[in-house]
């Protein structure tokens, strides 16, 4: 009986898989195939979810040789050192140019950051003007209808940031917590006009849900999330950090092109280094109890 499996290319995506027999596979890589035997046998199977051919995110473009552009693909459910090159045109991927004209506007958002540095108002200004309480939802909010606790909140948390004071929001669980922070960090940006990042600490398990949270309610903010191995930690410090400044060749914008960062502890213990240097605006820490111990690792960063 002759088998044929599925081939993940090297440095080509999930859309580029092709069916291989195994006499052509003993020849192209005997032992990756041996490995995959030994693992799996010839069980029907199919290890490739449809997920993972869907863009998430476009990080770069370029122009081919031949004229086209191609896009840096951040692929759903993936890691950042699982991007690809692919074909803006290219049919088989759906909604791509949208997701470049958002890489786009997000370039564009930074470029205009880095200038609004030299004329932005100094924060002692802006402490100096009252902060007066919302009456109702602000339209920058789309994803829903707040709860009246919920605005509740927001203003607390409008009036402390405006004092500097560090707070905990401590409502029950299930109250709507994330959607009070998402819609607080969106009021930095729209109503106050901030241009540093905020820094956002999760639990691993909880990420996907911050991420539905911010694209559902806040979609014009930039959220980027910041785990993975070393090369795709490098990969985001590459590409999401910065800008291109078109009056450069390969200088990147001081003014970061992030709104918001969203990691893990665990990835600030271990990149400490690199976030240390970031000017955040503030940072929201999600289960802040990991905290109350002063003399830990994660309260030192």
């Amino acid at each position: 009986m002759s088998y044929e499996f599925l081939v993940k290319w090297v440095g080509r995506s999930h859309l580029h898989n092709s069916w291989i027999t195994e006499s052509e596979l003993k020849v192209l890589a005997k032992r990756k195939l041996e490995n995959y035997k030994a693992k799996y046998g010839t069980a029907t199977m199919n290890l490739c979810e449809e997920q993972w051919k869907i863009p998430q995110r476009v990080i770069a473009t370029r122009s081919s040789s031949d004229g086209s552009t191609d896009a840096y693909v951040k692929w759903t459910g993936l890691p950042y050192d699982e991007c690809t090159w692919e074909r803006v045109d290219e049919p088989a991927i759906a909604n791509l140019s949208h997701l470049v004209d958002m890489f786009f506007r997000f370039e564009q958002q930074t470029l205009e950051n880095d200038t609004a540095k030299l004329a932005s108002r100094p924060r002692n200004d802006i402490q100096q003007c009252e902060v007066i309480p919302l009456t109702e939802q602000p339209q920058e909010l789309v994803g829903g209808s707040l709860f009246p606790h919920q605005l509740e909140a927001l203003n607390w948390l409008r009036k402390s940031w405006h004092k500097s004071r560090n707070v905990i929001l401590a409502d029950e669980m299930g109250l709507g917590k994330t959607v009070s922070a998402c819609a607080f960090i969106s009021s930095l940006y729209f109503e106050f006009k901030s241009t540093l990042p905020c820094l956002v600490l999760v639990p691993l398990s909880t990420m996907p849900n911050w991420m539905s949270e911010f694209s559902l309610w806040a979609p014009h903010l930039n959220v980027v999330e910041y785990h993975g191995n070393t090369r795709a930690r490098a990969i985001i410090r590459q590409y999401e950090w910065h800008a291109c400044d078109p009056h450069g060749s390969n200088k990147k914008t001081s003014a970061f092109k992030f709104n918001v960062l969203l990691t893990t502890y665990e990835m600030v213990l271990c990149d400490s280094a690199h976030l240390r240097g970031v000017p955040w605006e503030v940072l929201v820490v999600d289960e802040g109890h990991r905290l109350k111990n002063s003399g830990s690792k994660l309260f030192g960063c």
